[in-house]
């Protein structure tokens, strides 16, 4: 579905969650075309105080806000579902029910976890969502609760994402750590995804704000590989290291939550909507190593 398109350069947007991989790209690509973006991190902004967001969107008079802020560190979430329920779950019902109050149009982030990966093929945004996780479950009810709150949302589903600064490392960050270290990487072969930068989920959040889309879209970048082919990429990419990717299976790695198998995204209703495909992932890839070899100097 689609609304009035957002003029971001009179726009107001609010970023929750800057401070983390996905806002923070978010936060960048959004003020390139609306000066008046603000970046709100956990310390400037806490999600999870509804009062004190219902002020703060009045006073920064925010017509559009984008909900960066989650949880996702799918083992920790396993461990601490109540925390993970109110981060994941309750927070972005709250902070959908904030905006709407405040006339603000809203952004959510959600994920490919919500499927059990059991489908064989990419899946679309009316596929029935059946996540194996605490985290997963959590993040599909936090899309129901925005939905509920606020109709006129927008959510994104996205996967796998890489890239940017986080509160803790990534999984291109804990390659080249494993490959600096020596010795083989162990790496799972039995999950498939699409490895998405988070350059091209913001450039993408961009373009579907200028359409005025709202209701669930899949943004993720194009192609589907294992996690073990992705790590190999990402080495042969660097051409620096000599190790090896030992591919394992998921039993072998001793996780608490259970991962999708298959949680590839079609994302041709972008596509649709957007008139713009989306980006091979490698060559996402090959601009974030970029970065990376710009800013250590070393890769």
């Amino acid at each position: 579905m689609t609304a009035t398109p957002v003029d971001l350069r009179h726009s107001r947007p609010v970023v929750l969650g800057a401070d983390g991989r996905a806002g923070a790209a978010i936060a960048e690509a959004l003020s390139a075309h609306a000066p008046q973006t603000v970046a709100a991190g956990r310390v400037e902004l806490d999600a999870t105080d509804y009062f004190r967001m219902c002020g703060e969107l009045e006073r920064l008079e925010a017509d559009l806000v984008i909900n960066a802020v989650g949880w996702a560190d799918v083992d920790a979430c396993e461990a601490d579902p109540a925390q993970s329920h109110l981060l994941n779950a309750v927070a972005a019902g709250k902070m959908a029910r904030a905006a709407r109050g405040a006339g603000a149009r809203f952004v959510h982030l959600s994920s490919d976890y919500v499927f059990d990966g059991a489908g064989g093929a990419p899946y679309a945004e009316s596929a029935v969502p059946n996540p194996l996780s605490v985290y997963g479950r959590n993040k599909r009810e936090g899309e129901l609760l925005v939905l509920e709150s606020h109709p006129e949302a927008l959510i994104l589903r996205t996967a796998w994402l890489f890239g940017g600064h986080g509160r803790r490392p990534g999984f291109v960050e804990k390659v080249l750590a494993a490959a600096l270290a020596g010795g083989s990487i162990p790496v799972v072969r039995d999950q498939v995804g699409c490895p998405t930068g988070v350059g091209d989920l913001a450039r993408g959040l961009v373009e579907l704000l200028a359409v005025g889309a709202t209701g669930l879209v899949h943004v993720a970048s194009a192609g589907g590989v294992s996690r073990a082919d992705f790590a190999r990429a990402i080495l042969d990419e660097t051409k620096r290291f000599d190790v090896q990717i030992e591919p394992v299976l998921s039993d072998s790695m001793g996780d608490r939550a259970r991962r999708p198998a298959d949680s590839r995204l079609d994302t041709s209703l972008f596509t649709r909507l957007t008139g713009a495909p989306s980006r091979p992932w490698r060559e996402g890839l090959r601009e974030v190593l970029a970065l990376h070899r710009q800013e250590s100097a070393g890769l």
